[in-house]
């Protein structure tokens, strides 16, 4: 009786097998009605549908018998093992087996599901052999395959330890199915029907976690390798700030807090949190905060916590931030009118409920002499509850303010308050009178004389033409009294002004003024109108005033329909003015001259003249050798002659001196000019360029240079004066101070430098020159090479000023006999004592430097540098000194030194 089909693949074709049941299960019915008066077979074990791990099983069938006499022979176990459904193994006996356990041992090859049964056969005399059969197979599966564990998933691998934590498990089983699926001891719940079983993991302590997978034949598996990373370890906060915050020191600035939060226990900080205080919501933490104002509780609280909820203890920070100012108000002051120089007792309330007062920066002070926190700075003191401090008063009289100043202790920026209050200073003086006009000087009939009365509370003025006083004029602190002088015959008057003070001081002082109402005269001398004038026209005013005498006289001139201008105001006699005329071009003009007398009166005169400069007014160029004695200088030297009056003109152009050849100690001339030693000393020279030949800038740097004594070396530098660009030729002058042949030279930014020696007349050479100077205030030029010297007389002895070295724009020079050693650069100077006396006798400067051939240098007196006495008897001693003393000194000198004791320059 076959109902199993083949075995594939360790499972079984349900649809054969299924049907071989049947098949069998109606052979059994059939057995079952025949054998109900037979034998019966109850199947004991495995149970049906029982899951055998084990491959070996045991099994137990009972044969009961109904018939008389019982007597079973055999019990047979029936079951597929093999793929096909027989009968497997007979027990028999001789006996009867009925009611008795029939056991069978049974090894399985492989893990399936199989069917088995027990058929009992029974003998007798009346019915013969009889089998039967249990009613229906059991089912047995046998597994003893361990299940599989395909995935474990946690949510995440990184927790807190004692947190919950879902888990997902993949497991199979193929033969009796999964039973259940725990991790360390929870059961996981399938999902629907599938492999996939899941639980929530509630606090979870230990890693790794165990999964165990059991099936319904009792085999199990387990993992014990996944691990789970716990991070119990909250972040740590790092507070920084803009400035070392002090728990105990109050800041009068805002300041600038910084919060960053490391997490080291693995997950990632998630959030950093504070509150102002100790109580209260928490905020987020999410940029740089600037705390303003004062903090509550002055404590600022902070934490961070991490993405598994891992929360750190708070950390706090005492901050005191204080920007307010305290509070001042002045209570009182010991008096609000006190005379020069008494003191005040001020009281003041100063209150500061945060950072509280910084006693030493309590302070008081007023605005009078001194003021604004300067040397009358008192520091308060407090003093039954107030804070107070004694200041001393101005000198002067006047209205002043008192300042209170309350500085709190907040530190990097102080919050500090003021309050004031006013006071007054009475003047305990006499009244001062002072007048506009000089006592005794002349003044015009109808002038008004301002007197300037200070301190005074009235004042009244009488005059020797009315006696009775003016009524009083009401004086706060100063006040101008305008007296206007009426005369009617007398030719002086005496002006009483009296002023008075509420504190009775008084003061009454006389004023004598000379009344002159008489205009000066004034007139042209030697020049007459319509006359024609040229080149530098001398004008002189005559005034001679007999009443208080010309004080000056004013020079104007301009084009005939033109407005006049001031060009000149002399105030000593003769009265006269040099008028350059080539400045204005020919024409017509109009000359003025206003005299103005001491008591103000004024008288002018004018005239029209008419300006020619067509040919000069004295013009004498002849070619030869220049007159210095004979000896000859350069070949083809124009030469001008007769020039013996101070007041001449020479006028030469380029075209009429021509270049000169030959080595000097300049660079290459424009021109050069003889002028022969009958000429004055004071002439004007008058010369032009051709435009074409020089540019209107270097009209700017051109320089006279001086031969004096007709050794070819130029020994003085002198500028010139651009007068205008007519005809096609820059006109300029320069004036001479001794005949000589003058070189005009464009220079650059330094004088142009020659290659060596001074021409065919010596000079520049190894020869020494000495010269002799005048030692005068007004200073001399002179032009030395290394080694010349200049020679002068001081105190009765020759100095000597020599150069030493010449070099680019420095020259060192040796002063003798004081052996005093000074270098100097272009445009420097140095004062020298050269008596040794500690007083500066002579003012040494380099003017300009020519090339490493020669030095310019100007040597003066500086009497300047003399100390003025200050006392009458050192006065004195100076004059002593003046008249034969042991000091040396000229009317000049001795003049300045005067003025010098009486405050002048």
């Amino acid at each position: 009786m076959k109902v199993l089909s083949k075995k594939e693949g360790g499972f079984y074709n349900n649809r054969i097998l299924f049907g071989s049941v049947f098949v069998l299960m109606a052979i059994l019915l059939m057995v079952f009605v025949y054998a109900i008066e037979g034998v019966t077979v109850s199947l004991d074990k495995p149970i049906n549908t029982y899951n055998s791990s084990s491959l070996t099983v045991y099994f137990n069938c009972s044969p009961i018998a109904s018939l008389n006499p019982v007597n079973v022979t055999n019990v047979t176990l029936w079951h597929n093992f093999s793929g096909t459904y027989a009968a497997n193994e007979t027990s028999s006996s001789a006996t009867t087996l009925n009611g008795t356990n029939v056991s069978f041992t049974k090894t399985i090859a492989a893990d399936g599901i199989y069917v088995w049964n027990c058929v009992a056969c029974e003998r007798n005399a009346t019915n013969g052999s009889v089998c039967n059969s249990s009613t229906s197979n059991y089912t047995l599966t046998a597994d003893a395959t361990a299940p599989s564990i395909k995935t474990v998933r946690l949510l995440t691998s990184l927790t807190k330890k004692g947190s919950s934590q879902n888990v997902t498990v993949n497991v199979t089983d193929v033969t009796s199915g999964v039973a259940t699926v725990t991790v360390d001891g929870v059961t996981l719940t399938q999902e629907g029907t599938g492999d996939t079983y899941s639980s929530s993991l509630v606090n979870i302590s230990a890693s790794p976690i165990t999964v165990t997978v059991t099936d319904h034949a009792g085999n199990t598996a387990t993992n014990g390798t996944v691990t789970i990373t716990f991070d119990n370890t909250a972040p740590t906060t790092t507070y920084a700030n803009d400035s070392d915050i002090d728990s105990d020191v109050w800041y009068g600035k805002d300041l600038l807090l910084h919060l960053s939060a490391i997490d080291t226990g693995g997950s990632v900080a998630n959030t950093t949190e504070y509150r102002n205080g100790t109580s209260g919501t928490w905020s987020t933490w999410s940029a740089n905060l600037t705390f303003k104002s004062n903090l509550s509780s002055n404590t600022f609280q902070f934490r961070s916590n991490d993405s598994l909820g891992n929360v750190e203890a708070y950390q706090s920070r005492t901050i005191k931030i204080d920007q307010t100012a305290p509070v001042v108000n002045i209570v009182s002051m010991s008096a609000t009118e006190i005379g020069p120089s008494q003191t005040i007792a001020v009281s003041a309330n100063m209150t500061d409920t945060l950072s509280g007062l910084n006693v030493s920066l309590l302070t008081a002070w007023h605005n009078g002499t001194g003021g604004n926190n300067g040397t009358n700075q008192v520091t308060l003191a407090l003093q039954n509850g107030r804070y107070v401090g004694t200041i001393t008063g101005p000198s002067s009289a006047g209205s002043y303010i008192v300042t209170v100043n309350a500085t709190d202790r907040a530190v990097y920026s102080r919050n500090s308050n003021t309050a004031t209050t006013a006071f007054t200073v009475m003047n305990l003086t006499a009244p001062t009178i002072t007048s506009n006009v000089s006592n005794n000087t002349y003044i015009t009939n109808g002038s008004v004389i301002g007197f300037t009365v200070v301190g005074a509370n009235n004042t009244y003025y009488n005059t020797s033409e009315t006696t009775a006083y003016s009524a009083p004029q009401s004086v706060t602190t100063s006040t101008t009294l305008a007296v206007t002088v009426t005369m009617n015959t007398s030719t002086s008057i005496e002006i009483q002004v009296h002023a008075n003070k509420t504190d009775s001081n008084t003061t009454t002082k006389s004023y004598t003024y000379l009344v002159d109402d008489v205009i000066p005269p004034i007139a042209f001398s030697g020049l007459t109108a319509n006359q024609v004038i040229n080149g530098t026209t001398k004008i002189i005013a005559v005034s001679s005033d007999a009443g208080s005498g010309t004080a000056y006289v004013d020079f104007y001139d301009g084009s005939a329909s033109g407005e006049l201008s001031l060009r000149k105001r002399d105030n000593s006699t003769p009265f006269t003015y040099e008028r350059d005329t080539l400045i204005l071009g020919d024409g017509n003009f109009t000359l003025n001259i206003t005299a103005v007398d001491h008591a103000g009166n004024v008288n002018s005169t004018m005239i029209h003249v008419t300006v020619n400069n067509s040919r000069p007014q004295t013009q004498a160029v002849t070619d030869g050798t220049a007159d210095f004695g004979g000896t000859g200088i350069y070949d083809m030297v124009p030469q001008i002659t007769g020039l013996n009056s101070t007041n001449a003109v020479v006028t030469v152009a380029k075209g009429d001196s021509p270049f000169i050849s030959g080595s000097t100690d300049l660079g290459s001339p424009e021109m050069y000019i003889n002028i022969s030693a009958d000429t004055a000393a004071t002439a004007r020279v008058y010369f032009r360029i051709p435009t074409t030949q020089i540019t209107l800038a270097d009209t700017t740097n051109l320089i006279v240079y001086m031969d004096h004594d007709d050794d070819g070396a130029y020994e003085q530098r002198e500028s010139v004066t651009y007068v205008n660009s007519v005809g096609g030729y820059y006109n300029f002058y320069f004036a001479t101070t001794s005949f000589s042949i003058f070189a005009i030279v464009v220079e650059a930014s330094s004088p142009n430098t020659g290659s060596g020696g001074g021409g065919s007349g010596g000079g520049g050479g190894s020869s020494v020159t000495k010269r002799s100077i005048a030692f005068t205030t007004s200073g001399v030029s002179v032009g030395l090479k290394v080694d010349d010297k200049a020679l002068f007389v001081f105190n009765k002895l020759t100095q000597t000023v020599m150069p030493t070295k010449i070099s680019g724009d420095t020259a060192t020079f040796k002063v003798m006999p004081s052996g005093e050693v000074v270098e100097l650069t272009k445009g420097q100077s140095k004062d020298i004592d050269l008596d040794g006396d500690g007083v500066s006798d002579m003012n040494l400067k380099l003017d300009y430097v020519s090339g490493t051939t020669k030095a310019f240098a100007i040597i003066k007196k500086a009497y300047a540098s003399k100390k003025a006495p200050s006392t009458a008897f050192e006065i004195i001693d100076v004059i002593k000194d003046f008249y034969g003393g042991s000091t040396t000194y000229t009317a000049f000198e001795l003049i300045d030194i005067i003025r010098a004791f009486y405050g002048g320059t």
